[in-house]
Formats: structure tokens, C-alpha cells, sequence
């Protein structure tokens, strides 16, 4: 289950498994990519393995998902927008 990819994940994380970790994260993000535990895992993943970049860009997904859970940000929204009028 996905329950139990997270957790293997982060269990891999923890022990220094880089290459395990990402295997079983990249499972559940290949099913959902925004799902917000493994995006924060990705984000200390990449962290540790010393890329900022990709550490930022999962920390932000996660970010932005847990507020649109909450209510806190809209919807988003796939409608055009004319920025001219």
C-alpha cells in the first residue's frame, strides 16, 4: 500500500539507503505526485543528497498542497486569464 512505500522510504532515508529511499518514493509519486508525505520525504532526500534545488521544489509542492487541503489557498484554476482588461 502507499502507507507502507512511505514508510519504507523513510525508513531507507534514515539508515543513509539513498537509492532504496527513491525507489520506493518515487512508487508513490509516480501514483500521485502531489502526495504531501512524499514530497516532504523527497525534500530531505534531496537535502541530504546536496541538491537545493530539487529539495525546495518538493518542499513547496508539499507546502501548496497541505494549504489547499486546508482551505487556506483556492482551488486552482485552469481558466485562462487575460491579464489586458
Amino acid at each position: 500500500t502507499v502507507q507502507d512505500k512511505i514508510l519504507m522510504g523513510a525508513l531507507k532515508l534514515q539508515r543513509e539507503s539513498f537509492k532504496e529511499a527513491k525507489h520506493y518514493l518515487d512508487e508513490v509519486l509516480d501514483a500521485d505526485w502531489t502526495h504531501s508525505h512524499a514530497n516532504l520525504l523527497f525534500g530531505i532526500f534531496y537535502k541530504l543528497t546536496e541538491w537545493p534545488e530539487m529539495s525546495r521544489k518538493h518542499f513547496a509542492i508539499a507546502k501548496v498542497r497541505r494549504l489547499r487541503d486546508l482551505s487556506i489557498l483556492p482551488p486552482k484554476s485552469n481558466m485562462p486569464k487575460n491579464f489586458r482588461t
